[in-house]
């Protein structure tokens, strides 16, 4: 497997309708601790749909697909 360097050009700072600044940018290696928080915050019916069969916590391997290093 190839490490490719950061796609930074997909990195994106748009405006909400209310003003806020936001940035948009693709998923880093050391996002893992906020995916996986993100993840568990959702309730077990967005899991559902989110992945169609029941996921109580997200996989190593499914985290490790989020960053392509």
């Amino acid at each position: 497997m190839a490490i490719h360097p950061y796609p930074a050009h997909l990195a994106k700072e748009p405006l909400l309708a209310d003003g806020t600044a936001i940035v948009i940018r693709p998923v880093r290696p050391e996002d893992e601790e906020l995916v996986k928080q993100g993840f568990a915050e959702l309730s077990s019916e967005s899991r559902y749909f989110r992945f169609v069969y029941a996921i109580s916590e997200m996989p190593q391997s499914m985290l490790g697909a989020l960053h392509p290093d």
